[in-house]
Parts: structure tokens; sequence; C-alpha cells
């Protein structure tokens, strides 16, 4: 397998799903204004910059975080 399948191998595991700040201010229940906070902070992962005005995360990130702060493993979020 080359690189290239590698990638869209990973892309199909959700290893690298992106969401926005609304999808992520719902998976946490944190408001968006605090999550831009606590990401500022260090205190959550970054969003990644895509545009001038637009702003994701890597879910797989938000999920450890997730995991780390409330001690469980979700094995899977729909």
């Amino acid at each position: 397998m080359n690189n290239a399948e590698d990638k869209k191998s990973l892309v199909r595991q959700k290893q690298f799903k992106l969401i926005r700040i609304s999808e992520v201010s719902s998976l946490t229940t944190i408001s968006k204004s605090h999550v831009y906070k606590l990401a500022r902070e260090g205190h959550f992962p970054k969003p990644r910059k895509i545009s001038t005005h637009s702003s994701v995360w890597l879910e797989s990130e938000v999920i450890a975080w997730m995991e780390e702060k409330l001690g469980v493993e979700f094995l899977e979020i729909v």
C-alpha cells in the first residue's frame, strides 16, 4: 500500500474527521465561546484554520480530551 492509500484509509477510519465549533460545542456540552477560551489557554485542542473565517477541530482530538477529562473511553461517537 502506498502513502496515498494509507491516508485514504485513515480518513475512512474517521481518524481525521473534521468538525466545526457547533459540533464541538454539542459534543462536549461546552459553549462555543468557552471552547475557544479553553483552546487559547491550552486546556483544549486547538482549532485548525481552513480559511480566513473558518476553523475546524479533529474529532479524534476532542474525543481524546473528553476521555482524559472524564476518565472513560468512548468506543464510537455517532
